[in-house]
């Protein structure tokens, strides 16, 4: 039988995965709205770059905050970690810890510009 905090533990460390999965899903389908909109037939050329803007920047935010919630679920877990290992249990190895400025940093901001990019041009034009 496991303890409530091994229990939490596994529940901490799975949806600490869902909301991994859940980034790069988003990423994944804010890049494929962008290439649906910037490529859609019949739809006025005005009304894409903004369109174009708006996705990149909502995809930006919802993938920064998917990362912000990741990122405390892996405090969550390392406090537990050093919990164990303060009371002496043997064999707990902590997790690394990312430092914050890994790929998925560098993906959130290069959505937010390549939104910029597009405002850019197409004030440029």
């Amino acid at each position: 039988m496991t303890g409530p905090l091994e229990t939490q533990y596994t529940a901490l460390t799975q949806t600490r995965l869902h909301f991994g999965r859940l980034y790069w899903l988003s990423v994944a389908f804010t890049l494929v709205a962008f290439a649906v909109v910037a490529h859609a037939p019949g739809a006025p050329s005005f009304a894409r770059p903004g369109l174009q803007v708006a996705i990149l920047w909502m995809g930006a935010l919802i993938s920064w905050r998917l990362y912000a919630l990741e990122m405390r679920y892996e405090a969550q877990l390392a406090a537990i970690e050093q919990h164990w290992i303060q009371s002496g249990i043997a064999g707990v190895q902590p997790s690394p810890a990312s430092d914050g400025r890994g790929s998925r940093l560098w993906t959130v901001l290069a959505l937010a510009g390549l939104g910029l990019a597009v405002l850019g041009r197409d004030l440029l034009v």
